[in-house]
């Protein structure tokens, strides 16, 4: 897997000052014991103790929501969704299906569950994930329908 690039790792090192400023100001730490704690979530999110200089995407989306654990002290809560949720939505979003489309699909498959708001990018990650498998099956049908 590619490494993140340059803007990536600034933006890692932009949310992990923040982090840290809210570590210092709100869980009481040393700076150093705030180097430590994010280390340690760090560790945590990835399963790993390997450089932010070394991430992967799936890498840095996993660190990033992790600290968005810890922001919750400065930004308060979020409805956002994951970035690997966010990756989704856009992925669905490129297919090129009409809105009504996804909508139908998304609602035949979890419009009888009580998660379902009628909004298809409030679903979890998990069915967005699904979702984006249904949807790029449905567009490539069409696809070749539409070539034959």
């Amino acid at each position: 897997m590619a490494k993140i690039n340059p803007e990536q790792l600034a933006k890692y090192r932009f949310v992990w000052g923040r982090v840290r400023k809210a570590l210092v100001e709100f869980g009481d730490f040393s700076s150093a014991d705030a180097e430590a704690e994010r280390k340690a979530i760090q560790c945590e999110a990835i399963n790993s103790d390997k450089s932010s200089k070394d991430f992967t995407n799936s890498d840095l989306n996993d660190v990033l929501d992790a600290f968005g654990k810890i922001l919750v002290l400065f930004d308060g809560p979020s409805d956002k969704p994951t970035r690997n949720a966010e990756n989704y939505i856009w992925s669905i979003e490129q297919l090129g299906l009409p809105e009504s489309t996804i909508n139908h699909l998304a609602e035949d498959a979890y419009g009888r569950t009580s998660d379902w708001s009628g909004d298809w990018r409030k679903l979890s990650e998990r069915r967005l994930w699904c979702l984006r498998c249904t949807s790029t099956r449905h567009a490539r049908t069409l696809r070749k329908r539409d070539s034959a």
